[in-house]
This record gives C-alpha cells, structure tokens and sequence, in this order.
C-alpha cells in the first residue's frame, strides 16, 4: 500500500517534513545564539 506511486500519504508527509524541519532549524539557531 505505501509503495504505491502518488501514495496520498507522501504528498502529505513531504510538507510535514519541511515543516519540521523549518522548526528544527529555528530552534537550533535560537539555542546557538542562547549559547
């Protein structure tokens, strides 16, 4: 069932990710800068 092409769940996961990751990101420089 996942390894189906334009598997629904991928395109919504993929923006979760980059969401995440943006997050990540912020929180990594705010706590280099704390630093």
């Amino acid at each position: 069932m996942a390894n189906q092409p334009g598997n629904p769940n991928m395109k919504m996961l993929i923006p979760m990710i980059n969401e995440l990751q943006r997050i990540f990101t912020i929180v990594n420089t705010r706590l280099t800068l704390t630093l």
